[in-house]
């Protein structure tokens, strides 16, 4: 038969003897408890009868219900008057029928190594020992006892629950709690995200692995209020106690996790649900989670009284995990049943590892686990408090700037920062900026492992708050090859670098004068307990590479050699533009010179010339004198020619070879003219523009003279070819005859009319080619280098 509600078989057993204790006199109350009292039988008051009472029910049996597994273990309590004196009788009822339990007479009954036969409802039997017939019995509480689920993955969930009276009556868990041999016993978390304080202050996440030996401490409900500080609120809701890390020290081996224990519970039933992930991670990667196991606990809790749970997580074969470094609990998925939860205690057991796995164990390889199995290493894990200024005001900027250093010998194997800022943030690494953001919403991830070297680094933040809460918030990790890994959080450290000092985002030391930062709030609190909207991470940063060109010790070099290039190109300037102004000077002398020259020399010598003329045509025709006088007029006609070509040398605008050519031309056809030679010319018409200088001018007419010279003298020429041409950069001046020739080796070593010629032309840097043969005429080629033609002032006639 089932039991219903609050009635038991005790009571159904009083109804039934209700003739009987009447008659005898005695009374059964409504709730079922026989009470004493007197009754007349006669009908009148001469005979009273006294009626001994049963036992007084002072806490029903406890806990209301129960839930556990096949080997864990159940005590039930309640509480009886001892006056008057009373036997007690535990009673099992199964299928409407009401068992003694034997040897449990007292006020307790503890059963242990539960069995699925041992499901029931338990009651306590109260007895006055005067009186067998006084007889009350407290309300029937359901036990349901399960069998241990198979394991899942090698780890097998372990679950109890147990529930109170309701309303404000105390309630303690009957199983008891041990933190001694706990990991994690005493210690408080590596990181913890979240307000695990919410709803009342009082509450402290070290309770979590308090170190007392004691029960567990009891949820209690105060007329519905949650104001009970001996749990922490966690779960998948805003604001509330979201992620836990536990780092296990002590063994540079890890440990080998055997169990898992965590208490929860609620003062009702609508927190009472156990909902998280559990990872871990090893010593051989640290920063590397790997999902552990899921617990998803909802127990049923008919009377919506105090609630308390127990999840236990246990190894297939041992070990849930060998050489375990760190421990993360993960509130937030699955989701709790309305996003809260209430839990009272967490504990680690286990024991050092004997040695560590072999390297590269698929374990420990990020890469060989699924998304759905693995944790890796999140900001959200390492971040610090939001810290700010001691003094908060709109449109205000911050310059937090901090140091940390990377041991020498060490090796980064990555290295991952995130940050945020309320409301802009610019964030500095050495001096290179790296990042920056306008939304305090947007957590933003950096991959700085590529910036990280051993030495010190130097951090800078420059932050903006436009208007009302300011804070900035900021975790660094760099795991290490070889050691711990080194983690940078915002808090109290950092330093406030005053405004309108220069360089700050690079120093490496900071002045006394710069104030430490205040925390103004921790991750997940209030007016920052929205978790991030967007986690956005940047791809891997790399180090700005410092070509050799860009070092300071080049630019200081090339620049001064810039400078001296500058110096040595001004001074060539100043002394071209000073040579520049000595040739225009020179050439405004020599035509001042040529100038004077044929205005006074020149026509002086022509007034000797026409004198001597006429003193010549005074004299008579056979007279000495005047054929002497005739001598000396040819010989001033001669003078006369010579300053003519002085002119045409001194003339400075005469200094192209067109000129020269014109002149060079002009003089043969003179000079052959009486020796009746014919002169053919032929001249380059791109010699207009090219420039022939004094030297050039002077040596080739000479060299022409010569030639001339020579041909009307011994060559019997009838006919001479005079070629003017330009060869790239060489002036090429050819005389060519059809006389009789000769033969160049026979000519006497010493002459000095063709050595001269030689001469000449390797002065001015060129060559002079004779070819020749009797019979076969001449040809004597002169080849000069011509310079670049240079601009200068020309000369106004």
């Amino acid at each position: 038969m089932i039991l219903d509600g609050n009635l038991n078989f005790c009571q159904r057993q009083c109804r039934l003897a209700m003739a009987c204790l009447l008659f005898h006199g005695f009374v059964l109350t409504a709730s079922g408890e026989v009470t004493g009292g007197q009754i007349n039988v006669a009908g009148d008051n001469s005979t009273a009868v006294t009626v001994p009472s049963p036992p007084t029910l002072i806490q029903d049996t406890v806990p209301a219900t129960a839930f556990a597994m096949v080997g864990d273990q159940v005590t039930f309590s309640a509480v009886f008057s001892n006056s008057p004196t009373a036997i007690f009788q535990w009673q099992k009822i199964s299928n409407g029928v009401a068992m003694d339990i034997p040897g449990a007479t007292t006020m307790t009954l503890a059963l242990t190594h539960l069995q699925v036969a041992d499901s029931g409802y338990y009651q306590l039997k109260a007895v006055n020992a005067s009186n067998r017939q006084a007889i009350a019995c407290t309300s029937a509480r359901p036990l349901v006892v399960d069998g241990k689920p198979p394991g899942t993955d090698n780890v097998i969930t372990v679950v109890a629950a147990q529930t109170g009276l309701g309303g404000t009556t105390l309630f303690t868990p009957t199983w008891t709690v041990t933190t001694n041999n706990s990991l994690i016993a005493g210690s408080s978390p590596y990181r913890a995200m979240g307000n695990f304080s919410l709803e009342a202050p009082g509450r402290n996440i070290s309770l979590l692995t308090g170190g007392d030996t004691g029960a567990l401490k009891v949820i209690t409900n105060n007329g519905g209020s949650t104001s009970s500080t001996n749990y922490v609120t966690c779960g998948s809701a805003k604001g509330a106690g979201a992620l836990l890390t536990y780092r296990l020290a002590g063994s540079k081996t890890g440990y080998d996790l055997t169990n898992i224990v965590v208490y929860g519970g609620w003062a009702d039933g609508n927190r009472d649900h156990q909902a998280y992930t559990v990872y871990y991670s090893t010593v051989l990667a640290p920063a590397f989670f790997r999902r552990l196991g899921s617990v998803n606990f909802n127990p049923s809790d008919p009377a919506n009284a105090q609630s308390a749970t127990r999840v236990t997580l246990l190894s297939t074969n041992g070990a849930l995990a060998r050489n375990v470094a760190a421990v993360k609990f993960d509130f937030t998925s699955p989701p709790s049943k309305n996003g809260y939860g209430g839990y009272s205690r967490i504990i680690l057991s286990g024991a050092p590892s004997a040695a560590l796995p072999p390297p590269k164990s698929p374990d420990d390889n990020p890469a060989s686990a699924s998304p759905a199995d693995s944790y890796a290493l999140n900001g959200l894990d390492f971040l610090g408090s939001w810290i700010w200024d001691s003094k908060t005001f709109d449109k205000q900027t911050c310059h937090f700037w901090k140091t940390f250093v990377i041991p020498p010998n060490k090796r980064v194997r990555s290295a991952l920062l995130i940050i945020s800022a309320d409301n802009e943030y610019v964030l500095s690494l050495d001096g290179q900026v790296i990042g920056r953001m306008d939304d305090w919403r947007q957590y933003w991830e950096y991959d700085v492992t590529l910036l990280m070297s051993p030495g010190r680094h130097v951090l800078a933040v420059n932050a903006y708050n436009s208007a009302q809460a300011a804070g900035m918030i900021f975790g660094l990790h760099v795991d290490l090859e070889d050691g711990d890994p080194i983690e940078v959080q915002s808090d109290s450290s950092w330093k406030v670098a005053p405004e309108g000092v220069r360089h700050w985002e690079t120093k490496t030391t900071a002045p006394n004068t710069w104030r430490p930062a205040t925390v103004e709030a921790e991750l997940g609190q209030s007016p920052w307990d929205n978790l991030p909207e967007v986690l956005k991470a940047s791809p891997p940063l790399t180090p700005v590479k410092v070509f050799f060109w860009q070092t300071a010790w080049f630019q200081m070099i090339f620049f001064s050699l810039c400078g001296i290039t500058l110096l040595a190109f001004f001074s060539m300037f100043a002394q071209l533009a000073l040579h520049q102004k000595e040739r225009w000077l020179l050439q405004r002398e020599r035509a001042r010179i040529a100038m004077d020259v044929h205005d006074d020399i020149g026509s002086r010598i022509t007034q000797l010339v026409l004198n001597g003329e006429v003193t010549q045509a005074g004299l008579p025709e056979n007279s000495k004198a005047r054929a002497e006088l005739g001598e000396i007029c040819d010989d001033a006609r001669k003078v006369l020619s010579s300053i003519d070509e002085i002119l045409w040398a001194l003339n400075p605008r005469l200094d192209t070879l067109q000129d020269f050519a014109d002149y060079i031309c002009d003089y043969a056809h003179k000079y052959l003219e009486p020796s009746a030679i014919n002169c053919r010319f032929e001249v380059d018409p791109k010699l207009l523009l090219a420039e022939a200088d004094l030297p050039l001018r002077r040596s080739l007419l000479m060299a022409v003279k010569e030639t001339l010279n020579n041909t009307v003298k011994h060559s019997r020429a009838t006919e001479v070819r005079l070629k003017i041409e330009r060869q790239r950069q060489h002036l090429l001046v050819r005389v060519q005859d059809n006389g009789r020739g000769f033969d160049p080796a026979a000519i006497q070593p010493g002459r000095n009319g063709l050595g001269n010629l030689s001469r000449r032309m390797r002065e001015l840097g060129g060559s002079c080619h004779i070819t020749s043969q009797p019979g076969q005429g001449c040809r004597i080629e002169f080849s000069i280098p011509l310079k670049r033609p240079r601009r200068f002032f020309k000369l106004k006639k």
